[in-house]
């Protein structure tokens, strides 16, 4: 219980003394931050202090990330999320710790309603003396309706009611709790049972209430079963041990069940005393702590869901971009051929690929374009090194610099040979397009190769399925026909 109360009081202190944490920079964003402004700021210090700890790995993806969002949005959307993971423990601790304050003055009960005629309930109570405390679970069956009595029972169903009876005695043929006598026979005939030690077993296979004796007492027990004006019946010889002294569960279970034998009232009366002591009783509710563990669960989602979208957005650029590279490389080497200069070249490759993006708009994919606002990154990276151009970027450093944010080998090597043909002139320049051309296209069957294997191998589990389908589908009537 106090756990529930330390995180959030921890919470409001590591807000409360970190609320002017980078204010100006809250100020600066404040339309793009929907949180207060010291939850966000504590929150943004939060943030900065895990990445701080993080590993290589996350640094790399830090770093690729880094050329898709500016650090500043990147910091608002961590501080976001960091901020929303602290109002749900807060939340949750709080649920918890006023859903344990509501068990502790929870209302004390005395009587159970009973349930409607064909229908069980089954409630879960928590009984207590003041000394101990016990989890009860009572079935309260239905008032028992005025009916016509039912037809008997065949030798052969009294012989597998006996069968049943010993097989539900752990400790055959002795017993310390009430019997499970049912008063029906798995046919539908009526049951009646009648017990020579009445003072110690009931007709109703209970336990007799005030036994003094704690001695094994050996009893028999007749069961008859009726057919028409016919009837057979059956003895039993059980031995009854009395239970341990201090088993107060036991005890309340077997005056339990004595209360719930009688069902002609429209509740079920619980006893008021065991042993002497004033006995206690209250419904089961969920345990406290389920509020927390569901807010642990969900600050867990929101914190790893956000990295694994990251992931999953970096690896699908990788491959978008790795897939156009080919393609890129020959319009490059073809204008390049023809006499245009890399940077007309450059201008003429991007504009095809806006007018392509123009008719493509309509449809739901394309090769290189999903959809209008989805524009494929090859283009997108494209644009922003013929903009750097436009803004006084020097033409080398723009390449080197659209290489470096693919992120990608084969850019890389692109974006240095055309600087460098700009710098000093490469002799051969086709030639050597050409020849990363063919390693291009070779890269690609080996990815396409590979692709069609892990393609294969996802497909193995649905085959095995089917497999199994069929063979079910074989075996079920050909042993339906032996049988």
């Amino acid at each position: 219980m106090i756990i529930f109360l330390l995180i959030p009081a921890a919470e409001i202190l590591f807000v409360f003394f970190r609320r002017s944490y980078r204010k100006e920079f809250y100020e600066e964003h404040r339309r793009e931050i929907r949180l207060p402004r010291a939850l966000f700021c504590s929150a943004l210090f939060l943030s900065e202090e895990i990445r701080r700890h993080r590993t290589r790995t996350a640094e790399e993806t830090e770093e690729a990330e880094a050329f898709l969002v500016p650090q500043a949005r990147q910091d608002i959307r961590e501080a976001l999320v960091l901020g929303k993971i602290l109002v749900i423990l807060f939340l949750s601790c709080l649920l918890s710790f006023m859903t344990l304050l509501v068990q502790e003055k929870r209302p004390e009960i005395r009587v159970l309603g009973r349930p409607d005629f064909g229908e069980t309930r089954t409630v879960e109570l928590v009984a207590g003396d003041g000394e101990q405390e016990v989890t009860l679970t009572v079935t309260v069956h239905p008032k028992t309706p005025d009916a016509e009595e039912t037809k008997s029972l065949l030798d052969a169903e009294l012989k597998g009611v006996l069968q049943a009876l010993r097989e539900s005695l752990p400790e055959y043929p002795g017993f310390s709790t009430d019997l499970e006598l049912p008063e029906k026979s798995p046919g539908g005939f009526r049951l009646r049972y009648e017990s020579s030690r009445p003072d110690i077993l009931t007709d109703r296979g209970l336990i007799a209430s005030g036994i003094m004796t704690e001695e094994a007492v050996p009893l028999t027990l007749t069961v008859r079963i009726f057919s028409g004006e016919s009837s057979r019946f059956a003895a039993e010889e059980l031995i009854y041990r009395p239970a341990e002294e201090g088993d107060f569960k036991t005890l309340l279970e077997n005056r339990i069940r004595e209360a719930e034998s009688d069902r002609s009232e429209e509740t079920l009366r619980l006893p008021e005393e065991a042993e002497g002591r004033r006995v206690h009783y209250a419904v089961k509710t969920a345990p406290a702590g389920i509020f927390f563990v569901f807010g642990l669960l969900a600050a867990a989602f929101l914190l790893i869901s956000p990295g694994q979208r990251r992931k999953e957005k970096l690896k699908k650029r990788k491959a978008l971009l790795e897939e156009a590279y080919p393609g890129f490389l020959l319009k490059l080497s073809m204008f390049f051929g023809a006499g245009l200069s890399i940077h007309s070249a450059w201008e003429r490759i991007l504009g095809e690929g806006e007018e392509r993006q123009e008719r493509l708009a309509e449809k739901p994919q394309g090769r290189l374009f999903r959809k209008k606002e989805e524009l494929h990154p090859l283009y997108t990276e494209m644009r922003i090194a013929l903009r750097s151009m436009e803004q006084g970027v020097p033409e080398e450093e723009a390449y080197l610099r659209f290489g470096q944010r693919c992120g990608l080998s084969c850019y890389l090597r692109l974006g240095g040979f055309l600087a460098r043909n700009l710098r000093q002139g490469i002799s051969g320049a086709e030639n050597l397009l050409g020849l990363e051309m063919e390693k291009a296209l070779e890269e690609q069957k080996n990815r396409l190769l590979k692709r069609g294997e892990e393609a294969g191998t996802r497909l193995l589990f649905p085959m095995v399925m089917l497999l199994g389908v069929v063979l079910i589908l074989l075996a079920v009537p050909a042993f339906m026909m032996l049988t």
